[in-house]
């Protein structure tokens, strides 16, 4: 709004929140695809395994493609996704 003589006070331009935060967005990208790697693949932990903990991965499994499917997931969701689904790559003696 101008005053009496016309002078009108500068504005901010308005800066969108998601383009300065790239680096969150690429992190999060990259934990997709490491979570959409995982949830592919059936460790071979699994392969040999007894019926309750194929049933225990299909479980987990279920959980974090839906963490991998929604769009307001965050970063520290789709790390613990990832952690969860590499626990079951390792080999249990």
């Amino acid at each position: 709004m101008s005053d009496l003589f016309g002078f009108t006070a500068p504005r901010a331009p308005f800066v969108d929140i998601r383009n300065q935060r790239d680096s969150v967005s690429e992190e999060k990208a990259v934990l997709c695809r490491q979570l959409n790697d995982l949830v592919r693949k059936v460790p071979d932990s699994i392969k040999g395994a007894s019926v309750n903990k194929t049933r225990e991965w299909m479980h987990v499994r279920e959980r974090c493609q839906k963490v991998l499917q929604s769009k307001r997931s965050s970063r520290t969701e789709l790390q613990s996704a990832v952690n969860t689904m590499r626990e079951f790559d390792k080999v249990t003696a």
